[in-house]
């Protein structure tokens, strides 16, 4: 029997430059290494002022296509600065918080795991130095 390697689910803080405040902001973030890009959502994207680079890339979801826009993220990590692409992407608002008490509704009862963090993807993790990428992940990349 083939065995599985299993990973906890990491999470950390990392700033992110908010280009209309001109400051970087502590923002939660989840580490996917299975990601191939950082992502963020289109409320943060906006209250950021993040800037679009004018061109969507499409991902393969589950079974459909994803069109998501392109936005450059500038990332503070242990006192090193980061320029990277990031997409964004819409979560509805209802979708942003947790069920209320006697709400009847079909989707989650807690709110989408992005609502207040963004996915530091592979783009993101390449840039690392090795024994910085290895020491947060705990394996070779």
């Amino acid at each position: 029997m083939q065995g599985r390697r299993v990973f906890n689910l990491i999470i950390i803080d990392i700033e992110i430059y908010s280009f209309r405040d001109k400051v970087y902001i502590v923002h939660e973030a989840l580490v996917d290494t299975g990601a191939g890009f950082c992502a963020v959502t289109k409320h943060l994207s906006e209250a950021l002022d993040l800037p679009l680079m004018g061109e969507k890339i499409h991902l393969w979801q589950a079974r459909d296509p994803l069109g998501l826009e392109k936005t450059q993220l500038r990332l503070r990590y242990n006192d090193n600065v980061y320029d990277v692409v990031g997409v964004i992407i819409d979560i509805p608002p209802e979708f942003r918080r947790s069920i209320k008490a006697g709400e009847e509704c079909t989707r989650p009862k807690d709110q989408h795991p992005l609502s207040k963090r963004i996915i530091l993807g592979e783009n993101f993790l390449r840039m690392l130095p090795e024994d910085e990428r290895k020491n947060l992940i705990g394996f070779g990349y």
